[in-house]
């Protein structure tokens, strides 16, 4: 399996449950509000675009405008949930070839709060993988994080 098939396979798991995907926070418009795959980030969730596009530039003007008031309306509500110190936001999309944006709240308790998110990942101190969400996490999360949307 390639990367970009990995958001248009879960992109399609949330149409096919129709809101009973324990990941999923909300359904917007153009997006999908979900939890995300780990909580090393307390609070870390994702947007993910509906439709498989790679870039931004190729939304139309009023997608891009509604992406973007939906991103907002994500980043506020973990915001309200969490007050963390400072909230991060990712569009990379040189693996996963899909838009879609990671939320990553940060803590001061963070030991690398004022780098780039994921660099004590990169330094190889931690393994995303002991930090994997459940299903009956993730919708726990989920579950907190809509009370503020």
């Amino acid at each position: 399996m390639n990367f970009p098939d990995v958001i248009c396979e879960k992109v399609a798991t949330y149409k096919e449950v129709s809101g009973k995907h324990p990941f999923v926070i909300d359904e917007f418009e153009h997006s999908y509000f979900v939890v995300g795959d780990h909580h090393f980030y307390e609070g870390y969730s994702m947007l993910f675009l509906k439709r498989h596009v790679r870039e931004l530039h190729e939304l139309s003007e009023s997608e891009t405008t509604g992406l973007a008031l939906e991103l907002q309306r994500a980043t506020k509500a973990v915001n309200d949930c969490f007050s963390p110190w400072k909230m991060n936001h990712m569009l990379l999309g040189n693996q996963a070839q899909h838009i879609h944006w990671h939320i990553i709240p940060r803590y001061e308790k963070d030991p690398y709060h004022k780098s780039y998110p994921f660099s004590d990942v990169m330094k190889g101190e931690v393994d995303l993988s002991d930090y994997a969400h459940s299903d009956e996490s993730a919708l726990e999360l989920a579950t907190k994080i809509r009370k503020y949307l």
